[in-house]
């Protein structure tokens, strides 16, 4: 699970206390995106990527931006997938 080693690797309680009350939607949205056609699983997985980089990198500023990115990202993809089942 790529969210459950970066809040471990990051050793920060907020963030491993947000995903953890988070999860439940993250697998709820990650069920609902494995059915939908198009890109959006290979968009995501380039962004975790892109931030598995830059923590290896130890670039704190870059992960942090490319994680933000990567929310927006998803969000939209959700959005968009999302009205295309309820227009």
């Amino acid at each position: 699970e790529f969210h459950a080693t970066i809040a471990r690797y990051c050793q920060n309680k907020l963030f491993t206390e947000i995903l953890d009350k988070l999860n439940n939607r993250i697998v709820r949205v990650r069920t609902f995106a494995i059915h939908q056609p198009g890109t959006h699983l290979n968009l995501s997985q380039v962004g975790h990527v892109a931030i598995l980089s830059a923590l290896r990198a130890h670039d704190s500023l870059e992960a942090g931006r490319l994680m933000e990115l990567h929310l927006k990202n998803s969000a939209s993809r959700i959005i968009q997938n999302m009205s295309k089942i309820n227009p």
